[in-house]
């Protein structure tokens, strides 16, 4: 008997909810050892880097100690023209830092926009290049960093994928995830402090193994919605029932409003029977 009353007193909810049609994109994976080759082989391509950073760079102290052993060079010691070698070829044609690559990517995704794209939404142009001529294109891009923020590494696949298509003739640009280890043997292969992720360009010398072990283990990354070939994706409503306690709350509504009729009634008479006895005193 209760659980037919509770049974009654249950009501079914339509709630209401919108499906985005836009895929989050996959981040490839690599098995362990194929993490242990590509590591090998990035060790091995930014040694000349980093001991060139380590012989003929010197570390910041500070610009206090640098004026401090500028002065002290230009009393004691005549100046002299000895400078160092140049650095390595390579190291022009990396990207070091999340925000060096970010800023690359966003360079070649601004030449991939199309004609009809509005004018308010496009990135504004680079001062310091031509829009004319667009940046060398990344092959692929390094991250040792496998928990990286969700909202980064979307934004991360979305610049990669739309940047790959401003050079169509040549490979998509890869994402290739490492573990968290291998940032410290590539900080201390390329003589830096840290490293976020590295960039390596098409033009990149002495690449030709590393390109070639990674375009045939990693996957590139797809984005259905952002290529010229798809149509339009209409929004699905989602519709859910969900079972509510109904009646009660009606109930306790009517009870209230009854209450209050009462108390209105009540003081309403009261104020009736004020008003004639304030008339017969003073008739």
């Amino acid at each position: 008997m209760e659980n037919s009353i509770k049974a009654q007193g249950k009501k079914s909810k339509r709630i209401f909810h919108l499906e985005t049609p836009f895929t989050t994109p996959k981040w490839p994976k690599l098995t362990s050892e194929e993490e242990v080759v590509v590591i090998e082989l990035l060790c091995s391509l930014f040694s000349p880097i980093g001991l060139y950073r380590t012989t003929h760079v010197p570390r910041s102290k500070g610009k206090r100690h640098k004026r401090a052993v500028k002065k002290a060079s230009e009393t004691n010691n005549p100046p002299h023209d000895a400078s160092p070698p140049p650095p390595p070829v390579l190291s022009t044609h990396i990207t070091l830092g999340i925000n060096s690559t970010l800023t690359h990517l966003q360079n070649l995704s601004r030449h991939s926009l199309p004609a009809t794209y509005p004018l308010h939404l496009q990135l504004p142009p680079k001062p310091t290049s031509s829009p004319q001529t667009p940046p060398t294109h990344l092959s692929a891009i390094f991250v040792p960093f496998p928990d990286l923020d969700p909202v980064l590494r979307s934004h991360l696949c979305h610049v990669a994928f739309t940047a790959s298509m401003t050079h169509p003739t040549l490979p998509s640009t890869l994402l290739v995830p490492l573990p968290k280890s291998a940032n410290a043997r590539l900080a201390n292969a390329l003589g830096v402090p840290r490293v976020g992720c590295v960039g390596l360009m098409e033009t990149a010398p002495e690449t030709g193994p590393l390109l070639e072990y990674v375009r045939e283990h990693v996957v590139p990354v797809r984005v259905p919605w952002l290529d010229k070939t798809t149509k339009y994706l209409p929004v699905q409503i989602g519709v859910e029932e969900k079972e509510v306690a109904g009646g009660k709350g009606k109930q306790n509504a009517g009870k209230t409003g009854d209450g209050k009729d009462k108390k209105i009634q009540e003081s309403q008479q009261g104020t009736k029977r004020k008003l004639e006895g304030s008339l017969h005193t003073a008739v």
